[in-house]
């Protein structure tokens, strides 16, 4: 056996390793035609690697007799090479793109630093904090004291002129559109009520100037379009703020939970919920049918998890985790 086309003359199982006993992925049918591009022999079978789709498949088993797959003859490549698994089309999700007119994302600013910061306590200095808000218009018309319900901000640097702060903030129901605006607000912190020292903005599309999204990007390596504001307020002169942008997609899910058998193991659950559903309460059963569907919108982060999980109703004493 070599590298070349081959012709599967019984199904065989794909595979992910070279290990006959890996993983099975696939399978391929008789007659299909596959590139083997690497060999593998042992004591026990012939293995080879293929091009498309990836994946190992035996070509020939430890009996040394059994052939799932025989190379073709060189006059008969060439006809074979046209009945060869073609490469998939990249699927969208995994292809960057630029968010399109009024969609719904997860705008990431993450704050770095400043410097500057004007001199308004009593007896000098500032002990400033980020806001940063999404707002249509103008934001001249945004009254920057009504604080929204939760704030998205950073924590205060006691007395820093030149603060460094490195927080990532999320605003979860942002629009991407002209008319849409990110207010950045520099606030001082006082234990009695936190006064507004200055403001800056700029359109979200500017935010996020040469920005694309890709679903199959690591955390660590996401595309910010950095930015740096100046800071206007009274009294307020050289003041600025490093800042950088990235978003997330909103998409919508349904989770349709049909039927469960008995949970084997207990299990309780501390990570931090923003959306939750619960099915209806089926009494006395351990193999219950529920055809219940839930949809809800997810900002598109690849570091959060869908968690399900078994609840037993004790009422009227408070419900118990079973499993999850």
């Amino acid at each position: 056996d070599k590298p070349g086309i081959y012709k599967v003359v019984q199904e065989c199982a794909i595979q992910t390793e070279s290990s006959p006993k890996s993983d099975e992925t696939g399978k391929l049918a008789p007659e299909s035609f596959v590139r083997v591009v690497k060999i593998v022999s042992t004591e026990k079978c012939v293995r080879g690697m293929l091009e498309i789709p990836q994946g190992w498949i035996t070509l020939l088993a430890e009996d040394g007799e059994t052939r799932f797959a025989s190379i073709v003859p060189d006059d008969e490549a060439l006809e074979a090479e046209k009945r060869l698994p073609t490469p998939p089309a990249e699927s969208q999700v995994n292809q960057d793109r630029k968010p399109h007119e009024k969609q719904n994302i997860t705008l990431i600013c993450e704050v770095l630093k400043g410097c500057g910061m004007p001199s308004v306590n009593t007896f000098g200095g500032c002990d400033p904090f980020v806001e940063v808000r999404v707002v249509k218009g103008d934001i001249k018309k945004s009254k920057m004291e009504k604080v929204p319900d939760q704030p998205t901000q950073t924590v205060a640097k006691e007395g820093e002129a030149n603060p460094v702060w490195n927080e990532v903030l999320q605003l979860r129901k942002a629009i991407y559109a002209e008319e849409i605006l990110v207010q950045v607000i520099l606030w001082d912190y006082n234990m009695t009520g936190n006064t507004p020292c200055g403001q800056a903005s700029l359109s979200i599309l500017d935010a996020l100037m040469g920005c694309k999204y890709n679903v199959s990007t690591p955390p660590g390596e996401v595309r910010w379009c950095d930015q740096k504001v100046e800071i206007q307020g009274q009294g307020v002169k050289g003041c600025k703020l490093d800042l950088r942008f990235c978003y997330w997609e909103q998409h919508k899910f349904r989770v349709m939970v049909l039927k469960g058998s008995r949970a084997p193991f207990i299990r309780s659950a501390g990570a931090e919920t923003f959306w939750q559903g619960q099915t209806d309460i089926v009494p006395n059963q351990q193999d219950p049918k529920w055809k219940k569907e839930f949809t809800f919108t997810s900002h598109g982060d690849p570091e959060l998890h869908l968690l399900v999980i078994v609840w037993d109703d004790d009422s009227p004493m408070p419900s118990q985790p079973v499993g999850l």
